[in-house]
């Protein structure tokens, strides 16, 4: 007789609503989280304090009241780390105490330490005392730390990440992010707002490369007219620290002196600590053949569902949800009863076209707006692509795709 039906390590956003779907279904359901972590990385290090962090910038700053009041308009002349983080820690209050609301009304228990495998079925957690927890189903939804290379030596003070950016002590006159992904940039145009010195380092020859050419030569000019200077094609050799800051060293000889220096280079999953091995051996399971019968005209190889084997551990009673998925080796966590006919028909023209083209948006002070497939891979591929522009409105009316083959199917975005 185990503890609970179903124990889940996280409660982010994909842990949550496990637990939560769970427990409405009846069964005994329990949350393991840190104590100072309910909520996950999205609540606590990643997108609702840059959010927020986002909003106290527009408003402190009166970026989007300038064209009105004038280019020096300003709620605050100095604004300082305290008047950013007093915004952002009450947001965070706020949601974690909604967290905290729908876990107790769904009568989830929320057991508050770090967990990990003691045996397949056996979580120890590891809090203000030590306790041991059996379950029959248990998914692991940890979520996402930032990636740091381990060439660089992080203090969270000069050297730091994008979860350690909430905790500076001051806002930089000057500042190096290394990385021009979306965490990077969006950081960057937060402190350019501020007045800070920006310079951004990539090794590729562009930034943001799933958007539009034009829409990011757009974000550009924005960027450099806030101060922002751009070094493409330019690769981190070393980070040395000052007492006054930190001096990058680029490959090509470049020296860059800044107050800090911002590491922005993706993130990954945190299941460093759960001791997997505990759990079982990983073993491969492949999926029974499902006897389709074929077709007269096979489908093109980019349509047909590929034949994936599965990994799974201990005899597949652990699930994994979002990055923790993948860094644990798991099978996507997702009931039965929510796999739909549109889920097994992803690869159809008309949801692959819904896949592609669907909207995407990156909330900067110059936000972003685009399809998933930009204009210049729109033409490759053996699908026929159209997309529906207004030339006065600017903006994306919708899309057709039509696949060659004897199955021919529209879909309208």
């Amino acid at each position: 007789m185990y503890d609970f039906d179903l124990l889940v390590l996280g409660s982010g956003p994909g842990g949550q609503k496990a637990a939560i779907a769970a427990a409405k279904l009846g069964r005994r359901t329990a949350v393991v989280e840190k104590t100072h972590m309910l909520g996950g990385v999205c609540i606590n290090t990643g997108t609702i304090p840059s959010k927020t962090l986002r909003e106290a910038v527009l408003y402190l700053t009166g970026l989007n009241q300038r064209e009105l009041y004038g280019a020096s308009y300003r709620v605050k002349e100095e604004i300082t780390v305290a008047d950013l983080g007093m915004r952002t820690q009450h947001v965070m209050g706020r949601e974690i105490q909604v967290i905290r609301s729908q876990l107790a009304r769904n009568h989830v228990t929320l057991l508050q330490g770090t967990g990990r495998f003691l045996d397949a079925h056996t979580i120890g957690v590891t809090g203000e005392e030590e306790r041991k927890v059996t379950a029959e189903k248990i998914v692991i939804a940890t979520g996402t730390s930032p990636a740091r290379p381990s060439t660089v030596e992080f203090d969270d003070r000069t050297v730091i990440d994008s979860d350690a950016i909430l905790h500076l002590d001051r806002v930089p006159e000057t500042m190096v992010v290394v990385g021009a992904g979306v965490i990077g940039i969006e950081y960057a145009s937060m402190f350019a707002a501020l007045g800070t010195k920006v310079t951004v380092v990539e090794r590729r020859e562009r930034m943001l490369e799933f958007c539009d050419l034009e829409i990011v030569e757009a974000l550009k000019y924005h960027l450099r007219d806030l101060a922002v200077t751009f070094r493409f094609g330019e690769s981190v050799a070393a980070v040395e620290r000052r007492p006054r800051g930190a001096l990058t060293l680029l490959e090509s000889g470049k020296k860059i002196p800044a107050d800090c220096v911002m590491y922005s280079a993706g993130r990954q999953g945190k299941t460093a600590e759960l001791c997997l091995e505990a759990a079982g051996p990983v073993r491969r399971r492949s999926r029974p053949d499902q006897g389709r019968r074929r077709l007269r005209h096979p489908r093109p190889a980019h349509l047909r569902r590929r034949r994936r084997d599965r990994l799974s551990r201990a005899g597949g009673h652990l699930d994994g949800a979002g990055q923790a998925r993948r860094a644990a080796r798991l099978r996507r966590a997702r009931p039965r009863h929510e796999r739909t006919a549109a889920d097994r028909d992803l690869h159809h023209p008309g949801d692959q076209l819904r896949r592609e083209v669907g909207g995407r948006a990156d909330p900067r002070e110059d936000p972003v707006r685009g399809g998933h497939l930009p204009l210049q891979g729109a033409g490759q591929g053996p699908d026929h692509r159209r997309l529906v522009r207004h030339a006065q409105a600017a903006g994306l009316l919708g899309g057709q795709a039509a696949a060659r083959g004897p199955r021919v199917r529209h879909g309208r975005h």
